[in-house]
């Protein structure tokens, strides 16, 4: 069997070789890398090839994270023996090769059907007002496992079977997670993702409120898989009572601020039109 990372990447020639260069460093030459670019209008591509042989590209004309994933996995399913685990990683994150050892060697042990790295938001090149927000964020949402939603899940051979293909909707990331039970889905110590934050706060609204329409349409489009997701979930008073006292200045900016990201996404979700991509990459130029 053969492990393997997929990579969807909309316009990230920004970051996706830094992705890269830490990525390769102590990943086993036997776990193969796949970058699915779909709909760039830039140099991923390019800058992805870089990487070759050791990394595969795909190219795909339309901007679709989900029917970029389908289409890495189609590649892969064109060879029999690659059934091993998948990892689906976004393309702006950074996990050592190491890191991604770890999580392999989890999600090969028997029984383990999902596994996942910890997570951190990198804040330090953000405004006040951004890292203020992840200050209460993460202390509401970093006790759950997958609170945090650190662009990278993996799902063993036996746990790919759950689902089909990824229907191409926002949230990607919870319709995968959404089909286990949250003592399903472990998380591993030995790996931590890293986050990169939006700089400044207005960029900040906009990637959250993505985020955010992403969650109306998955309860939308999949109710009952929204009802069992909420299920496993810690209501909003438990995660609150384990919020440091030192983050208790900060939560009438955290409240304003996801007063407006989730009006903006009321609004985005509600519209006819295709809702825009925010690539985090483009704030980190």
């Amino acid at each position: 069997m053969v492990d393997a990372i997929l990579i969807p990447a909309h316009n990230e020639e920004v970051v996706i070789a830094r992705t890269l260069t830490g990525l390769l460093k102590g990943l086993d030459a036997g776990v193969r890398v796949l970058v699915i670019c779909n709909g760039c209008s830039d140099g991923t591509a390019q800058a992805s090839r870089a990487f070759a042989p050791r990394v595969e590209v795909l190219d795909l004309p339309e901007g679709s994270k989900p029917r970029a994933m389908n289409h890495g996995e189609a590649h892969l399913a064109q060879e029999p023996d690659t059934v091993g685990a998948r990892v689906f990683m976004d393309a702006d994150v950074e996990l050592t090769g190491e890191e991604m050892q770890h999580l392999l060697a989890a999600l090969a042990r028997p029984g383990v059907l999902a596994a996942e790295p910890g997570s951190r938001y990198e804040t330090s090149h953000s405004s006040l007002s951004v890292r203020a927000f992840y200050n209460v964020w993460t202390g509401l949402h970093g006790g759950q496992r997958g609170d945090l939603g650190g662009g990278v899940c993996g799902v063993s051979a036996e746990g790919r079977k759950r689902f089909g293909e990824f229907p191409d909707i926002i949230a990607d990331d919870g319709y995968l997670r959404a089909h286990f039970a949250a003592d399903e889905i472990i998380t591993v110590p030995q790996a931590c993702s890293v986050v990169q934050a939006a700089q400044s706060y207005s960029d900040h609204i906009r990637v959250r409120s993505r985020v955010r329409a992403g969650v109306y349409e998955l309860a939308a489009e999949y109710p009952q898989l929204w009802a069992a997701k909420r299920r496993t979930t810690r209501s909003l008073a438990r995660k609150a009572i384990s919020l440091p006292i030192s983050s208790w200045p900060l939560i009438p900016l955290y409240l304003w601020a996801q007063w407006r990201i989730r009006s903006r996404a009321r609004v985005l979700f509600e519209a006819s039109a295709p809702i825009p991509w925010e690539s985090d990459s483009r704030l980190l130029r």
